[in-house]
Formats: structure tokens, sequence, C-alpha cells
């Protein structure tokens, strides 16, 4: 009775370790299918005036000069391959190389990739909540933070000051043409923190109060402090640590 309990517990043990593998490579699997989405997708976008004005090629992760503020990609490619698309995100040195879009909801694009197929990488994304993104005095943008650190996950990294030292800017591409953003907090907080606060307007005390709060939070004081007649972006994502713990980065537009 003894053997027959520890092989039949071996077994389990077995089965649970093949049933654990096998979900591992299915959701690896998927981050694969979504690399290969977004890597064709920066092909397709790449800008000709930015290859040749600054000397990148297309489809890489790590292309933009730091000094440059040439436009990241041919928005017009990608409006034909989803309407939703409204610019693209960089940080130099960095997986940060995506398009952003924005729907009449949070959800769309939750689980979404630009091409429409359902993956677990989904899309980075604006807040419904913003009217005019990248216009509004605050523009808060999703991604998740996949483990296979592809679209927000290098946001986790700006925990460490050395890290913001070397990665203080962020690029952001609209319709109105390519803009320098410049770092000033980050830190933990919840789903439904102050963090996500809407419908801000510039020079007024509501959003005065906001950056005052923000920088509060700040994990470490930078060399920024925006003004209340700043645009600022708010970048988004889920620690994988709490189920409503999320990481956010402030940056304040600087050119």
């Amino acid at each position: 009775m003894k053997k027959f309990l520890q092989s039949l517990l071996l077994l389990i043990c077995i089965a649970v370790f093949l049933f654990s593998a096998w979900k591992l490579y299915g959701i690896w699997k998927e981050y694969q299918a979504g690399d290969e989405i977004y890597n064709s997708i920066r092909k397709q976008a790449s800008s000709p005036d930015s290859d040749s004005q600054s000397g990148h090629s297309s489809g890489q992760e790590n292309s933009l000069p730091k000094s440059t503020l040439d436009d990241l990609v041919n928005l017009n490619a990608l409006l034909e391959i989803n309407a939703d698309t409204i610019g693209w995100i960089q940080i130099p040195d960095s997986a940060v190389n995506y398009p952003i879009l924005q729907a009449g909801d949070n959800d769309k694009y939750l689980y979404r990739t630009i091409t429409g197929e359902s993956n677990k990488a989904g899309c980075i994304f604006a807040d419904y909540r913003n009217q005019q993104p990248f216009a509004d005095a605050n523009t808060t943008v999703y991604g998740h933070n996949l483990l296979n650190g592809k679209m927000f996950n290098d946001l986790m990294n700006y925990e460490k000051k050395d890290w913001w030292k070397t990665h203080p800017d962020i690029y952001i591409q609209s319709e109105n043409g390519t803009y320098l953003y410049q770092v000033y907090s980050c830190y933990r907080t919840i789903a439904d923190s102050q963090a996500y606060e809407f419908n801000l307007q510039n020079n007024t005390e509501e959003f005065k109060n906001f950056l005052s709060w923000t920088l509060k939070q700040a994990l470490y004081p930078t060399n920024c402090k925006p003004k209340p007649t700043d645009h600022i972006v708010t970048l988004s994502t889920c620690t994988n640590e709490e189920d409503k713990e999320r990481f956010v980065v402030h940056a304040v537009l600087i050119k």
C-alpha cells in the first residue's frame, strides 16, 4: 500500500510538472507570436525620411538617436493597418518601441494586437478618457509588463535611479510631430489611485495639485519639475506582484 501511494504521488507530481510546462510553452509561444507581429509592424511603418536623416535602420528596437526629433515612423502606413493608431512611443536603448492606439474603452486592446489578433501582448494604448491625446494636460498610456521583457516591462527599470540617469528621455510621435519628454517621477501605486486623474486642464489649481502629488510620490528626485502650463504623459504598467499594484512613470514635455 505504501509503495502504491508513493507511485501515485510521483505520477501526480509528474502530471503537474507536465501541465505547468505545457502552460508555460503556450505563454511563450504567444509572446513569440506577438514579437513577430510588432517586428513586422516596425518594418512596415519605417519612415524613409527618418531613415535617411538620422541613419537608423528599420525594425530595430534601439534605433532612435537621443539627439533627434525626426519622425519615428510613417503614421499613415500604421493608419492603413489600424485606424485606431494615434502615435508611436520609443525610449532609446530599451525595448519600448511600439505604436500607440486608442479605442472607445480600455478593454479592446488589452489582449488584442494592432493587427487584430488575440494575444497576451495586447497593445500600448492611451486611456479612452483622453479627449486630445498628447494635447491634454495629462495623457495616460498603458502597456503590459510581459515576462519576456517586452511592451512596458522596461518601465520597471525606472525603480533604479541609475537606469533613469541613462534613460531620461521618452519620444512620442503623434499626427502633429515628434515630441521629447523627460521623466520627472516614478513610483508604485494602485489601480485607482490619484495617479489616474483625467479631464485636467493646464494652468488650473487642480492640475497644480496633481503635479505636486506626483512629485511627492517620486522614488527619487530628478532634474525635472513640471509647471502647471506644461503637458505631461503618464505611462502605466502592472508590477506582476499584486493584482492592483501598478508602476507609473510621469514625463514632462520638453520640446
